[in-house]
């Protein structure tokens, strides 16, 4: 994992890069420690081309951090990006008030770290996303609401391959 942010976690390995800090963190198994590694940079940046389900993304979002990736695969349903015409793409695209994070244009890294120096220099706006951020994820991502959905996707199956048994809830 790379962090760039402001109040960055305390490592050996950081790099200052004007007033930003840069850090490589090696892999982490302890829940409890990557949350606090997920909670200690301004943002998430999630560089990348192809992921059909970005779990980092979405631990990035739990812990109040906003999130700035391109729209690739299954990342723009996980994003309510910012509307910002400089290099924002997605749609919809949402107000300060409901965005969760900024979305970029697949494979353009340019745009990428614009949104990373835009938003890094937004003090407020960081703030007000990732506390957006947080309750998107505990709406969308909750466990009971997983199961529940699981749940109700096997039982409809199950009624459309045997349609003359109900399946119990």
């Amino acid at each position: 994992m790379v962090t760039f942010g402001f109040n960055s976690w305390p490592l050996e390995n950081r790099r200052r890069l004007s007033e930003a800090i840069l850090e490589l963190i090696p892999y982490v198994s302890e829940s409890a420690k990557v949350a606090r590694y997920f909670r200690a940079p301004s943002f998430y940046a999630h560089a990348s081309n192809a992921d059909t389900l970005p779990t980092t993304l979405l631990e990035a979002l739990a812990c109040d951090t906003p999130t700035i990736a391109p729209a690739v695969g299954g990342i723009p349903e996980q994003i309510r990006p910012l509307e910002l015409p400089a290099f924002s793409v997605g749609w919809p695209t949402y107000s300060m008030v409901e965005a969760t994070g900024i979305s970029t244009e697949s494979g353009d890294g340019n745009s990428l770290a614009n949104a990373m120096v835009c938003l890094g220099r937004d003090v407020n706006s960081i703030d007000r996303l990732g506390c957006k951020a947080r309750l998107d994820a505990e709406r969308h991502c909750h466990v009971r609401r997983q199961v529940d959905a699981d749940g109700a996707w096997y039982r409809h199956m199950l009624e459309c391959l045997c349609p003359s048994r109900k399946v119990a809830q």
